[in-house]
């Protein structure tokens, strides 16, 4: 099956393809409607890469949180958890994401592959040799229960007319969550990141899952997340491109640890260090900090959402405080 188009008509057909060929299964999280093939997804614009939907609920604050997690090369779920509480029920024992991206990119394989993707695309962009590792078959390839083995399992980069496309090789995909959730936004903000760092523009964003899948039993109200699905019809919502000028990538990332060091410690960025990047100081950090004003704060909370840079995700944003102040009501 292949889907081609923005992310809410890819979204939208996706879900009908699970609705009229899906079928039910067991699996370790329950009950699982799945298609039986393979699934490529294109999305042809990567920053147009959030949705807006009341019924599903989606939590913007939290992907960006989970984008500057991952760009951090962090395994420690304390920062993501202030975000979405049930992100430790996918952390083992000891509080890590034991298949966390970034961390793998950062760290686990004793080099930074995201500074080594750059240099090599710097030095060769028709080189098809680029590509970003997450599997790794002695830590993942086990016999012993594991909260969380990466789903996504490397990204193979792919220049073509001098735009850098990602295409996501991808084992088990929710659609819900994953696909058209957390994934399509966290990992179009890193193909931004090396476009950037590349001189590339941006090409297609594309995902390659084994199996693709909704869980009907972990959805309250699955029936009305697929009714609204099937019909969706509201244009997807448009991420600017991220504002990293003047700053190298090194920087940037220590500039994405700094940023979470100090929220975990219950401190402003933005009162603590002058950040460089004007990405973080203009973007991330006004709706973070909006986010954490926590309920009650209604009104202080709309206007660092408004005083941010990036309309598209600053109107995401905006969408969910507004069902959270509606059920407050």
């Amino acid at each position: 099956m292949e889907r081609e188009g923005t992310l809410g008509t890819v979204y939208r057909d996706l879900w009908w393809g699970i609705h009229t060929a899906g079928q039910t299964e067991e699996s370790r999280n329950g009950r699982v409607i799945t298609i039986q093939e393979p699934v490529t997804a294109t999305i042809t614009n990567p920053l147009n890469n959030l949705l807006v939907l009341p019924k599903r609920n989606v939590n913007s604050f939290f992907h960006l949180a989970e984008a500057i997690w991952i760009l951090a090369g962090m395994q420690d779920v304390e920062f993501l958890e202030m975000f979405n509480s049930r992100y430790r029920e996918y952390s083992e024992d000891n509080g890590t994401v034991h298949g966390a991206y970034g961390f793998r990119w950062a760290h686990h394989f004793g080099f930074d592959q995201v500074e080594r993707a750059i240099y090599l695309l710097n030095k060769d962009p028709g080189s098809r040799q680029v590509i970003l590792g997450m599997w790794d078959p002695s830590a993942d390839l086990v016999d012993r229960p594991l909260r969380d083995r990466p789903c996504n399992t490397q990204i193979m980069c792919r220049v073509i007319d001098g735009k850098l496309g990602f295409t996501v090789i991808n084992r088990s995909n929710d659609l819900v969550w994953g696909l058209a959730g957390a994934n399509v936004f966290t990992l179009t903000v890193v193909q931004a990141v090396l476009a950037h760092y590349t001189g590339l523009e941006l090409g297609p964003y594309r995902v390659v899952t084994n199996n693709l899948h909704v869980y009907p039993d972990l959805l309250p109200n699955f029936e009305e997340i697929q009714f609204e699905g099937l019909h969706y019809d509201t244009p997807s919502l448009e991420m600017f491109y991220p504002d990293l000028r003047g700053v190298e990538y090194p920087e940037f990332r220590m500039e994405c640890i700094l940023l979470i060091s100090y929220i975990l410690q219950g401190l402003n960025p933005l009162e603590v260090y002058d950040f460089s990047t004007p990405w973080l100081r203009d973007t991330v950090i006004p709706l973070l900090n909006a986010y954490l004003k926590g309920p009650g704060h209604y009104q202080e909370r709309k206007k660092l959402v408004a005083s941010s840079t990036c309309s598209g995700l600053s109107e995401a944003c905006w969408h969910w405080l507004d069902r959270r102040e509606a059920v407050a009501r």
